[in-house]
């Protein structure tokens, strides 16, 4: 099993999935706003920040409370 680590916080596969997805997910909805370096690494944290609480989860409307990145 990998893990990798973000500030001293560890994820599973399972979760750099998750992670992954909610990432791809997010970036597609925002369309050419996600070209920007900043906007992904806002994402990017945003995603981090949920998944240490816990959240593995990328339902938007439920991902979307818990971060403000997306909505539907």
């Amino acid at each position: 099993m990998n893990f990798i680590s973000a500030q001293d916080v560890f994820f599973d596969d399972k979760a750099t999935l998750a992670m992954g997805a909610a990432f791809d997910e997010a970036c597609g909805s925002l369309r050419r706003f996600a070209r920007y370096k900043k906007v992904r690494e806002l994402i990017a944290k945003r995603i981090i920040e949920a998944a240490k609480t816990g959240e593995l989860d990328p339902d938007p409307p439920l991902f979307a409370s818990d971060t403000g990145i997306w909505h539907r």
